[in-house]
């Protein structure tokens, strides 16, 4: 390798084998896949530098207290590096950070009472809910996400998560990292937006659309049944959204190539199953004294449904496979017998 004829930041010629090599001297440069410290590097690393600067001034001006809550003392000690690591340690940072969300509902609800004769009753309600989420974030998180990601695409998205080798598969550097992920641990800050951005104008999950409810009961007043009454309802409720899967390989926001994809593919949502249950009750009422009345009845709820779960969210494939990721317990066939006396 020829080196460049660059001076060094101690007056050595840049890249010089053993004084800007990936060597005992390293620390604190950035290299080529060759491991030298070469000019290109140089001006990589003064410009990347450079935008850092520019960004963290920005971010200072427009949210004095951001640095302050993360542990450091000021921006001139985040921009010097005296920062000492145990000023850090347990720093809290946003703990008052919440994340507000906008949604618009709108629907109709009918219910319809019917006596067909003077024993029997019917009651029918129905409900539809159509309800979209119409801004995620307020004005102050847009403004710190819009300047990111402006740093991010320019100069400062070439700024190095540590010294070292800057050619693939080498040192991440802050544009590979925006997206995917440098650690697993961590999640990426720009596929967290851009992921909530892409909720907006979409369906409010785990929210069904259509709601049914029917009941109908029948008293007897005449012949040996007297005093007895039986009924039966169903309760009825559509399929929910918990999810999307991966929109499969394709570009980021950005306009990289994402692989893994981690935008939601809105065209293939996954629903919980609806759900339907049938309720039947039988009952008899009658008068003990003249002024005791009695009522028993035996309630029977959910009938045929025995242990078993509903899915309320989808998790993305994890080695490959894909499904739900919480459930809720459904609710089984329950019996209750209610006993009233009135007076």
């Amino acid at each position: 390798m020829v080196n460049n004829p660059g001076i060094g930041p101690d007056g050595g010629p840049v890249g010089a084998p053993g004084r800007y090599d990936n060597g005992a001297n390293a620390a604190g440069y950035y290299y080529d896949a060759a491991g030298y410290h070469t000019q290109a590097m140089e001006d990589l690393q003064n410009s990347s530098t450079a935008a850092t600067r520019a960004w963290e001034t920005q971010i200072n001006t427009d949210f004095p207290n951001f640095f302050k809550k993360w542990g450091f003392n000021s921006l001139a000690e985040v921009q010097a590096g005296t920062v000492l690591r145990a000023q850090l340690t347990g720093a809290p940072g946003e703990t008052g950070f919440a994340l507000t969300e906008n949604s618009e509902s709108k629907g109709w609800e009918m219910e319809l009472d019917a006596n067909p004769t003077k024993n029997w009753r019917i009651s029918i309600n129905a409900t539809k809910t159509d309800a979209v989420i119409t801004a995620v974030g307020d004005p102050a998180l847009a403004k710190f996400m819009a300047e990111t990601s402006a740093y991010v695409k320019g100069p400062g998205g070439n700024t190095q998560w540590f010294w070292g080798n800057a050619v693939s598969p080498g040192v991440p550097a802050v544009k590979d990292a925006y997206y995917t992920g440098y650690n697993p641990g961590y999640n990426p800050i720009g596929s967290g937006y851009a992921t909530l951005q892409q909720r907006q104008g979409v369906a409010v999950p785990q929210l069904a659309k259509w709601r049914y409810n029917l009941t109908t009961n029948y008293d007897f007043s005449s012949g040996f049944l007297k005093g007895v009454n039986a009924g039966g309802g169903v309760r009825y409720t559509s399929a929910e959204i918990i999810g999307y899967p991966p929109s499969g390989t394709g570009l980021n926001p950005d306009g990289t190539l994402a692989s893994p994809p981690f935008l939601a593919d809105l065209s293939k949502p996954q629903k919980s199953p609806s759900e339907t249950y049938f309720d039947l009750w039988v009952g008899y009422r009658r008068k003990l004294t003249k002024k005791i009345d009695w009522n028993i009845q035996l309630n029977v709820a959910n009938i045929g449904k025995s242990n078993y779960l509903i899915p309320v969210s989808y998790q993305a494939p994890i080695n490959g496979v894909a499904g739900p990721a919480f459930y809720r317990i459904g609710p089984t066939q329950q019996f209750t017998i209610r006993n009233v006396f009135s007076f």
